[in-house]
């Protein structure tokens, strides 16, 4: 409900309320438990007094309790409880998980950050990650937002520069820490200062070219990428360790049939057909693929050679 108009300066008052059985629940308790000089409801209808700040002692422990306060039309006074919380790397860090602390130091570099890679970006700096290297030519159209990390206020940027932004924003990762590369790879030269400037790189062009050119870079100085890609319209994702670890057998195609082709769908200026792979399987192999990439940089890689699995789209399964 709008109230009169307030002052814009905005005071608090800090109330002490001693050792108390149980916090108090009303206005009108507080109230009575404040210094009746203080006279703190006028105060408020005054609008010289919006934030109240009651300290008191339960047993052994201390406690205090922030209030925005402001009258009501009816001559009362409304009340809401404002809440407090850390927002520090090291509060934030601890809902990571226990290898976070493990992983802030590690160069990522992820190459393709359209739909796919723009997810693993995300999960990566959410697990724990801190330097990243996003390598990508292309523009955030407006269908792309569908299944893209980004909003509606990319539309026309890089997508480097879109997911850079977002990552930002988020408040978990300081900008001087995402280098950008906003030209596609295209010699073999450029592949390797990439491998060996970063602990990991992560392929997610679903390119065959860019995937070709990073994997014999990665063999020809003994070190691996790690490949993502969608297949079969988003019913199967594909991780790949390239070359694979120990001399594994890399993974096998995906056997799966292809789901029944519907007519294609272009959208205008576009060349391509557009992809119906549902958001869903992007994010889902996007989890999958950090999940690797954490593996792989700690030294415990969850499979030698990646992973391929199918993803139900029905409740029986059926593709």
């Amino acid at each position: 409900m709008k109230t009169s108009k307030r002052s814009k300066d905005r005071f608090g008052y800090v109330a002490d309320l001693g050792e108390v059985a149980t916090p108090p629940h009303k206005w009108d308790d507080i109230a009575a438990r404040i210094d009746p000089n203080v006279n703190i409801d006028r105060q408020i209808r005054a609008h010289a007094i919006g934030i109240v700040v009651l300290i008191y002692r339960r047993g052994a422990h201390d406690g205090a309790i922030t209030l925005e306060v402001w009258p009501t039309t009816t001559g009362g006074i409304a009340v809401r409880r404002l809440r407090s919380a850390a927002d520090t790397e090291a509060a934030r860090s601890s809902r990571a998980g226990a290898l976070a602390p493990q992983l802030n130091q590690s160069q990522l570099a992820i190459v393709g950050v359209g739909a796919l890679g723009s997810f693993i970006a995300d999960a990566a700096v959410r697990s724990g990650f801190r330097h990243l290297t996003l390598v990508d030519a292309d523009v955030v159209m407006p269908g792309n937002l569908v299944r893209h990390l980004v909003g509606p206020e990319a539309i026309g940027r890089s997508k480097a520069q879109a997911l850079k932004s977002h990552l930002v924003a988020r408040s978990e990762i300081h900008p001087d820490s995402i280098n950008l590369i906003e030209t596609a790879l295209s010699t073999g030269a450029e592949a390797v200062d990439l491998l060996n400037e970063h602990d990991l790189v992560i392929n997610a062009t679903a390119d065959f070219a860019t995937t070709a050119l990073l994997h014999v870079a990665a063999e020809s100085i003994g070190t691996r990428i790690l490949s993502a890609a969608l297949q079969n319209t988003g019913a199967t994702y594909r991780i790949d360790v390239l070359p694979p670890l120990d001399g594994a057998t890399p993974q096998p195609s995906s056997t799966i049939a292809a789901r029944s082709p519907s007519a294609e769908v272009f959208e205008a200026g576009c060349g391509s057909p557009i992809s119906p792979t549902p958001p869903v399987a992007v994010i889902e192999a996007a989890a999958a693929t950090v999940r690797h990439a954490i593996g792989l940089i700690l030294k415990s890689p969850l499979n030698p050679a990646g992973e391929v699995r199918n993803i139900p789209v029905t409740a029986e399964g059926n593709q």
